[in-house]
């Protein structure tokens, strides 16, 4: 190629990439839905968009699933309504309502509403609940899979797990967890936030990278505690019938207490 033949591709080429980065590379747009119908409508257009569903209507309201849902963000802001998802969504924002029940698959879910109640419903896989707010009512059932996400700090969220569902916590910020539900439902946490409190009424497995309390009232026998290093303070009140177990690292401490009984075993000021 000649040299003015390779200045004249360079320069297109420059043009080229100038007019491509001057395209947004999403165009979403913003929609707001007063009724059932109108959300429909919107989530059955090809382009991606935000799409607010505001109602004061009461009642259940059910959102089905659409074709062209997973390219839109949901917003929910129906205080008075009671809403059951099956759509797939980027996100889903839940600003106001009485109840929301997920059935859409793999979704995330923020949760800014305090008097909402979460529920992932029977064999529902989500992503991931951000708790963005002051209060927090999560309920997974049997067969259902979720990763709730504490990030508003001193939270208080209650957690039910049914049988057979599995959970993953992980405390961001300083909050208050209570865990209760089936006995065979699988709960693991991770403490990232110093002065946090879990209180168990369930098995569960526990990993404190900060310092914490821990109450572990009877049906929560089984459960394991783990201390990532030795200098987190880890105070646990077991109210349990049988010992709680706690590692250091993912090891039994090296040495056992003396006064280690079939309540409980003391372990670094845990009892």
């Amino acid at each position: 190629m000649k040299k003015s033949n390779i200045i004249k591709a360079l320069a297109m080429l420059l043009v080229l990439v100038m007019v491509i980065g001057s395209v947004p590379v999403s165009a979403a747009k913003k929609v707001t839905a007063n009724s059932k119908k109108a959300v429909e409508k919107a989530l059955k257009a090809e382009k991606a968009a935000t799409v607010t569903f505001k109602t004061d209507a009461t009642g259940k309201i059910v959102i089905h699933s659409q074709e062209n849902s997973a390219n839109k963000k949901l917003v929910v802001d129906a205080p008075n309504a009671d809403i059951v998802n099956y759509a797939s969504f980027k996100s889903v924002n839940v600003k106001a309502c009485k109840s929301y029940t997920e059935k859409g698959e793999e979704n995330v879910l923020y949760v800014k509403d305090s008097n909402a109640k979460v529920e992932v419903a029977k064999n529902t896989a989500v992503a991931k609940i951000v708790v963005q707010t002051k209060k927090a009512n999560v309920t997974v059932k049997s067969g259902a899979s979720a990763v709730v996400v504490a990030k508003k700090a001193n939270a208080k969220v209650t957690l039910k797990a049914a049988d057979a569902s599995m959970v993953g916590v992980s405390i961001a910020k300083k909050a208050n967890l209570t865990v209760k539900g089936g006995s065979t439902a699988f709960v693991a946490i991770e403490n990232k936030a110093e002065d946090s409190k879990v209180t168990a009424s369930i098995p569960i497995m526990l990993e404190a990278e900060q310092d914490m309390d821990i109450v572990m009232n009877k049906g929560s026998e089984g459960s394991i505690i783990d201390k990532a290093n030795d200098a987190i303070d880890v105070d646990v009140a077991n109210k349990s019938e049988e010992p709680v177990v706690v590692l250091v690292g993912g090891e039994l401490p090296t040495t056992n207490p003396d006064d280690a009984s079939t309540a409980a075993i003391k372990v670094e000021g845990v009892n």
